[in-house]
């Protein structure tokens, strides 16, 4: 949902999802969805399925979530992630973000996540204001004005495709309730993703 423009802009994509969904006993029928969704969208997908790292309020201890993303990280990698709000405030949102940003591999202190370090890019999605949420298609806007006055290293990508976007989303089933519809239409996440460099 929330990086619908940059994955409909990706040549090569695997997509890590670090939790089934499970939060509400649907874990399993979500992982299959995932697998639908991604092919619907070219890609190819992994639910992790981590006991440390179950849908829910609370957050996720960041390590764990480095753990899980170390091995998939290899020279040439772009990795984009959450920022520090995670888009929506969710906490497993926010933990990912710390978990995935390259401090945490640094921390780590192990090969694989050092050369991972020097070697990758990483991006955060920078959560839009509560203001510029449900603005649609005018947040393209708002994002290139934010994007020219603001002085950290980003990439912004649009897409108009809301019909592509709800594609994705109708294969993820159990997801598409009511206000998710809505989201699809009025999201600002369905057209503008500024992606953040993070260091």
């Amino acid at each position: 949902m929330f990086f619908y423009p940059t994955i409909s802009r990706a040549k090569r994509l695997h997509i890590i999802c670090l939790s089934n969904g499970g939060y509400d006993g649907l874990g399993e029928q979500r992982e299959k969805e995932l697998q639908r969704a991604a092919r619907r969208l070219g890609a190819s997908a992994t639910c992790v399925n981590n006991a440390a790292l179950q849908d829910g309020p609370h957050a996720w201890d960041p390590s764990v979530v480095a753990a899980n993303v170390g091995p998939w990280l290899h020279a040439g990698a772009v990795v984009v992630t959450f920022d520090r709000y995670g888009a929506s405030g969710h906490a497993n949102h926010v933990a990912v973000y710390h978990g995935a940003a390259p401090a945490s591999f640094a921390r780590r202190g192990d090969g694989v996540t050092r050369d991972a370090r020097r070697h990758c890019r990483f991006y955060a999605l920078e959560t839009a204001p509560h203001y510029r949420r449900y603005i649609g298609a005018f947040d393209v806007l708002c994002a290139a004005v934010r994007a020219r006055f603001d002085p950290r290293p980003s990439v912004l990508v649009a897409s108009l495709d809301v019909r592509g976007c709800y594609a994705a989303l109708a294969a993820h089933a159990s997801q598409l309730v009511w206000f998710r519809r809505l989201f699809v239409v009025f999201s600002a996440y369905t057209y503008a993703n500024r992606l953040v460099v993070i260091d």
